[in-house]
């Protein structure tokens, strides 16, 4: 994208940004998720890693988890909420993902999505298949 208002260099650094598209779901318990049936939720948990699997096997998610504090700082009784990265380039494609997730459909939890443009960072994938050992920094 063109800005008047830079110059060339700036220009020129800014052409150079991938702008890989993701869409970010934002994921918040619903009243029934302490008001419903425990063991319905229970079952939807078990088929919301389901669908977590199949949404990576097919390479769409790239990420997902709760808001969370570290693993070194005292836990929640249950989160606040989660997150879930998906690679789609539309709105329309991440609308029918979220509506499709198993707490959504069944009540237990609502969301917000916002489109994301990923131009910079980096990370590093460590895995020691003899130690069944995972390193992601």
């Amino acid at each position: 994208m063109k800005t008047k208002s830079v110059d060339a260099e700036h220009q020129a650094m800014r052409d150079k940004l991938p702008g890989h598209q993701f869409h970010l779901i934002f994921t918040n318990p619903t009243d029934l998720w302490d008001n419903g049936d425990p063991e319905e939720r229970a079952q939807t948990g078990k088929q919301h890693l389901l669908w977590l699997k199949q949404q990576e096997q097919q390479g769409l998610l790239f990420g997902a988890g709760p808001l969370a504090p570290s693993l070194d700082e005292e836990q929640p009784e249950r989160f606040p909420g989660g997150m879930f990265i998906f690679r789609v380039k539309t709105r329309a494609e991440a609308e029918a993902i979220a509506q499709d997730e198993p707490f959504h459909k069944a009540g237990f939890r609502d969301y917000t999505i916002k489109p994301w443009r990923m131009n910079e960072g980096t990370f590093t994938i460590k895995i020691i298949h003899s130690e069944g050992d995972f390193t992601f920094t």
